[in-house]
């Protein structure tokens, strides 16, 4: 199915019950979309740099056989999209889900970090995006062909492990720091 030239929807994309307008849809809010783990971590640095939105990217460097550089990464100045203070509660909120809800897990790293885990109606994607002040980074595990991977498959159980592993590397206890203060209007 081809998105028509005169849908409304510059952000419309064709899924298996046709075609689909995320800024049109209104359940969106309540974590009904699909969105891929660059969307979530671009979305999550905004929680993570109070206010900040940080465009990922993919490739630092470009070098020849020779070690010279052709091409690299040049960073740009992050956009203050959020009010510097409501990204700071939605900070402290993703921390206690660190600490005390579906991710406490977390807490085995003796980290100071902040996440939310996520299961997919179905259980067909299961999901954790996670960060302490210096690294953000997320984990997703589900099947290429969207099928369910059975009901003890969430983000919490399988999904966060993988994303502590990774910590635990990134990020050792020695080299931990703390959230700065939520920032007062």
């Amino acid at each position: 199915t081809e998105i028509p030239d005169t849908d409304p929807c510059v952000d419309a994309r064709v899924g298996s019950k046709g075609i689909m307008c995320r800024s049109c849809d209104l359940s969106m809010g309540l974590g009904s979309s699909s969105l891929t783990m660059v969307e979530l971590v671009r979305a999550y640095s905004v929680f993570s740099t109070y206010g900040k939105l940080i465009e990922p990217y993919f490739i630092e460097t470009v070098k020849d056989r020779d070690g010279t550089i052709i091409e690299s990464h040049q960073a740009q100045e992050p956009e203050q999209v959020m009010d510097p203070s409501v990204a700071g509660i939605a900070n402290w909120l993703l921390r206690e889900v660190a600490t005390g809800g579906t991710a406490a897990k977390t807490n085995r790293l003796k980290l100071n970090v902040a996440g939310k885990t996520g299961t997919t109606n179905d259980f067909f994607d299961a999901w954790f995006v996670g960060y302490n002040p210096n690294i953000l980074a997320a984990t997703w595990v589900g099947y290429d062909t969207p099928k369910s991977m059975g009901r003890s498959f969430t983000g919490g159980d399988i999904a966060l492990p993988m994303w502590m592993d990774y910590m635990k590397v990134a990020i050792p206890e020695s080299q931990d720091v703390r959230f700065p203060e939520i920032k007062k209007v």
